[in-house]
């Protein structure tokens, strides 16, 4: 897995570098977007940051952190808040998980997106055409399930049932070309059982999430005869400080991939502008709390 401080990406399995994402934050953003009915789209450095901008490998507890840090923009669009259910207890950097094969199978039947940490050398070991990274022997984390009523995460076929299984590793050069795919339970779990195994884990490890049901809406207020006209100016505001935080991690990643690349001096010593630039900016955009309460943001 790799390491990432403010967009700046370090090699991941065979070297290759993974786009300032590592396989937990890719699981992260995509539960979010399953979540929310796909209304909502965070990048790999948004999600970094919901789990306290942290340096180290992502844990289950991180997952759950940056996926239930979005109340306000799921209140936002009319859905309740996302709610991570873990499957095990962390005790310190530790994850113990003691569930079984039939709890994984009945959270992926509930129609949920389930995090599975998996033992990477079982993947190559058994199906390495599903394989991102053939050298790679460590714990890797994946999503299985997911999906809707009229297309649910899993099937029977020929008596056996399978599972929508997705790699974050996915599209890289010798990985598969499109994610998800179908495969087995029995095999999802054949390399999840034991995956932290040496560390004192058992099972499957992770949590999962369920797409977000509508609010009830309560019944309209009357109308505001005189209503407050910066009320509405101030959720605009709100709307496009988040786009533009957005927007300036995006940017980051996008430095960060053209300072290893670009040769000419000058051109380097701009981009290194920019992206001091942008990390100034950020810390400032980023108190929401301040600007709800009124409070004055420095320029």
């Amino acid at each position: 897995m790799a390491a990432c401080v403010r967009g700046r990406t370090y090699p991941q399995f065979d070297g290759h570098a993974l786009a300032a994402r590592n396989c937990a934050i890719s699981i992260a953003r995509s539960m979010v977007n399953f979540g929310s009915h796909g209304l909502i789209s965070p990048s790999a450095e948004v999600i970094r940051k919901r789990m306290g901008g942290i340096t180290r490998w992502a844990t289950p507890r991180d997952v759950k952190k940056a996926v239930e840090s979005y109340d306000r923009e799921m209140r936002r669009r009319g859905l309740k808040p996302l709610r991570y259910k873990m499957a095990g207890r962390m005790s310190g950097d530790l994850y113990t998980s003691g569930a079984s094969r039939a709890s994984l199978e009945s959270r992926i039947k509930r129609l949920e997106m389930v995090h599975v940490v998996v033992d990477y050398g079982r993947v190559n070991d058994t199906k390495p055409a599903l394989s991102g990274s053939t050298g790679f022997r460590s714990r890797h984390a994946i999503w299985v399930g997911g999906g809707t009523k009229k297309r649910p995460g899993w099937r029977t076929r020929g008596g056996v049932l399978e599972v929508r299984y997705s790699d974050p590793t996915w599209g890289r050069a010798g990985a598969p070309k499109a994610m998800p795919q179908w495969v087995p339970l029995a095999w999802v779990w054949s390399i999840a059982d034991g995956a932290w195994s040496s560390r004192g884990g058992s099972g499957w490890v992770g949590g999962s999430i369920a797409c977000s049901p509508k609010l009830t809406k309560p019944p309209a207020p009357a109308p505001d005869p005189d209503p407050d006209p910066c009320e509405a100016i101030v959720a605009d505001l709100q709307d496009r400080l988040d786009a533009t935080e957005e927007e300036l991690a995006e940017a980051q990643v996008l430095i960060d991939e053209l300072l290893a690349r670009v040769p000419d001096a000058a051109m380097l010593e701009r981009l290194r502008q920019l992206r001091d630039d942008i990390d100034q900016l950020l810390p400032v955009i980023d108190d929401d709390a301040a600007l709800e309460q009124g409070m004055e943001v420095p320029e």
